[in-house]
């Protein structure tokens, strides 16, 4: 479904400040995989999902996604087939325009058609339905401008959107770190419904090493701009934090992680 080939990123080449993010990685990832990344600062974690968004300008190597190559796809175009979520709560959503002008944007149901026709009575009853699924509140405001909202509230927006048109691939990059514990959990909640219901192939990059035992079939650990390890799903289900600490221990030049 997703096949990464020796990919390489390298910052400032050439310089005093040469900096090799991502070193010839490989990965497969199947169709419905839910895969969770950890690693020290720096390991390169964001920087593979920006690579594979789109963001992040890739030095070598290849980026299959379903039998497509997207290696020189603009960003714009990978924003069709890829969503993504940030660790900023503020950087998906459009805060001067509305809770469902937001929503119906992110649909593809406007997408060829004008705006103004996508807001009709039955799309504003299918909004309402998918907002009440966030528990939060936010279906009795759908007039309400998005810059009102507090930080858990467009994460959870942003979540409906990344995921209203069911991705080919969803990415999410600390998606819940800068929220409260309380709401970081409803939303790391509905992440989970969201991708078993839709099936959604899904990398989750997370500090909480507990949440990435807890969360997901695959387990990938990354270093240096290196994939570690790969664990699968049986040895992931008896796996303790302890255990994932003493692999770091056993490999990171880093021990201070996490």
């Amino acid at each position: 479904m997703l096949k990464i080939e020796n990919l390489n990123v390298t910052f400032n080449a050439g310089t005093a400040m040469e900096k090799k993010a991502l070193q010839n990685v490989n990965l497969t990832i199947n169709d419905g995989d839910f895969v969770t990344i950890i690693g020290s600062n720096g390991a390169g974690k964001s920087t593979l999902l920006g690579s594979l968004f789109g963001t992040t300008k890739i030095t070598s190597g290849k980026i299959i996604l379903n039998d497509r190559d997207i290696t020189n796809l603009p960003t714009y175009k990978r924003a069709k087939l890829i969503g993504i979520l940030f660790q900023n709560p503020l950087l998906g959503t459009a805060p001067d325009m509305t809770i469902e002008e937001n929503l119906v944007l992110a649909s593809a149901k406007v997408k060829h058609k004008p705006f103004s026709l996508a807001l009709t009575s039955k799309n504003r009853e299918r909004l309402v339905e998918e907002l009440k699924t966030l528990d939060i509140g936010l279906e009795t405001r759908l007039k309400t401008n998005v810059g009102l909202l507090s930080g858990g509230q467009r994460q959870a927006l942003t979540l409906l959107m990344a995921t209203s048109a069911t991705p080919q691939l969803l990415l999410l990059d600390e998606h819940t770190a800068a929220l409260d514990p309380q709401t970081a959990i409803k939303i790391m909640d509905k992440t989970n419904t969201i991708v078993h219901e839709k099936k959604l192939t899904t990398m989750m990059i997370t500090h909480n090493v507990q949440n990435a035992i807890d969360y997901g079939n695959k387990l990938l650990l990354m270093d240096g701009g290196h994939i570690l390890k790969v664990i699968d799903e049986e040895e992931k289900k008896n796996l303790k934090v302890s255990d994932i600490m003493a692999l770091y221990q056993n490999n990171l030049s880093d021990k201070m992680i996490l």
